[in-house]
């Protein structure tokens, strides 16, 4: 039986879920700028900077309620970068390409077409899977992986 997922706006009450799928082991692997555990203040102080800032939108995945993961959005003058992960328990199912396609559908309903961004390292075989099934094309494969969506490339539907 397929279930089906449902997207809503980031809450207070999920901050703790964040933080938790933050200190996720694969997810501080492939983080960028820190791979050490988050403390609860250092997550507090970034939570509410996306609560309270313009700068970020943040989607919550659940199923059946139960929160799946998450797409974060962190928009400027001159890109939105895409960011997201998905829950442990919920990983190796393909959900990665969905969410972020209803992600990206929903985002482009609100603020209009414009390229999205994604980035990941080369050896993040499930980030690049996710990413190029959900429509994104790789721009460079180096050091860091590129990927950019443009307002042209078509969003399957889900």
């Amino acid at each position: 039986m397929r279930h089906k997922i449902t997207l809503r706006n980031v809450k207070p009450l999920d901050e703790s879920i964040l933080l938790e799928w933050a200190n996720d082991y694969e997810v501080r692997r492939w983080s960028w700028k820190n791979k050490n555990k988050i403390s609860k203040a250092e997550h507090h102080s970034w939570f509410l900077e996306q609560l309270n800032g313009d700068g970020s939108i943040i989607y919550i995945f659940e199923i059946d309620d139960a929160p799946i993961g998450y797409v974060r959005f962190q928009i400027s003058v001159s890109e939105i970068v895409l960011h997201y992960l998905v829950a442990k328990e919920y990983r190796g199912n393909g959900l990665g390409k969905t969410i972020v396609q209803m992600a990206v559908a929903n985002i482009r309903y609100k603020i209009g077409g414009r390229d999205i961004y994604a980035y990941t390292f080369p050896e993040n075989c499930a980030s690049r899977k996710s990413l190029e099934r959900a429509g994104f094309i790789a721009l460079s494969v180096e050091r860091h992986c590129r990927y950019l969506l443009s307002p042209c490339n078509q969003v399957s539907k889900i």
